[in-house]
């Protein structure tokens, strides 16, 4: 059998104990951390969907509708005209620019906390299907600019 690695260490916390008040609200914060911040995605930005953009995406990538977004005006205004048709399709949003959990905050609350949204860096993603723009609606049939 292996020996436990620092068996012996009393600073390493122990289960049933409490861990630190900064460490316990971080982790009750879920995504709204501080510590998931600022989210860049330096090769998607703000605008109109390309014809050209996110076409012939593989139909094993989608394995459910999704919606990207940031925080800016076009992308909250965005989100409040399609709420419902997001909720009823169940597409999961990632936020691909923000810079706070407050502004991650303000986002939910835009949605009524209908919406599942998770901060997430989009350059690899917008990469893998030829996306540069935000934001858009994307399920099996395609690209919804």
């Amino acid at each position: 059998m292996a020996d436990v690695i620092n068996e012996g260490d009393e600073q390493k916390p122990q289960l049933g104990q409490s861990v630190e008040r900064a460490s316990a609200n971080a982790l009750s914060r879920g995504l709204l951390s501080d510590a998931l911040y600022p989210v860049i995605s330096r090769n998607l930005r703000v605008g109109p969907v390309g014809t050209d953009e996110a076409r012939n995406i593989p139909a094993h990538l989608l394995t459910q509708p999704m919606f990207i977004v940031g925080y800016d005006r076009v992308s909250a205004n965005w989100l409040q005209s399609n709420v419902d048709v997001l909720e009823e399709k169940r597409a999961v949003g990632l936020v691909v620019n923000v810079d706070t959990a407050q502004q991650m905050e303000r986002l939910l609350e835009l949605t009524d906390r209908r919406l599942a949204l998770t901060p997430m860096s989009g350059d690899q993603l917008a990469k893998a299907i030829n996306l540069k723009h935000y934001p858009v609606f994307i399920d099996r049939s395609g690209v919804v600019r």
